[in-house]
């Protein structure tokens, strides 16, 4: 690989990363605002009680890997509180990894880089999760 080459694959992993930051302020903030509307303390955390916990988001990014290595966390989630419903919120690459997973009750499909912004924050409020992770 030449100098120019690794130069491109070094911006496209800096570009990358700055918009997985980008994408988790922005998941952070949706959920901020949906406690503010719900009632809740602005910087504190809900209590996690299973008997009050009803609704968990799992948000498996869009790299295979990461949703691959999200897995222990997942089945150590659906251990913790098994009657609560788990989704993730995952990109298409990573959709084959966990689609078959039994732990996940279903998958909300993300759809990448500002595409149907506006759908996708209306399907994650009316999902109305007591829990995001």
């Amino acid at each position: 690989m030449n100098t120019e080459a690794k130069a491109r694959s070094a911006f496209r992993i800096g570009a990358n990363r700055a918009w997985n930051a980008a994408v988790t302020g922005g998941l952070r903030l949706a959920f901020r605002a949906i406690h503010a509307v719900r009632g809740r303390p602005a910087g504190g955390a809900p209590a996690l009680d299973a008997a009050t916990l009803r609704r968990i988001l799992v948000v498996a990014t869009t790299a295979l890997g990461d949703a691959v290595m999200s897995t222990p966390a997942i089945r150590a989630l659906r251990r913790a509180y098994p009657a609560a419903r788990m989704e993730a919120l995952v990109g298409r690459r990573a959709r084959p990894a966990l689609e078959a997973l039994p732990h996940l009750d279903g998958l909300v499909d993300y759809p990448g880089k500002f595409k149907r912004m506006g759908a996708l924050i209306t399907r994650l409020r009316d999902g109305r999760y007591d829990l995001g992770v």
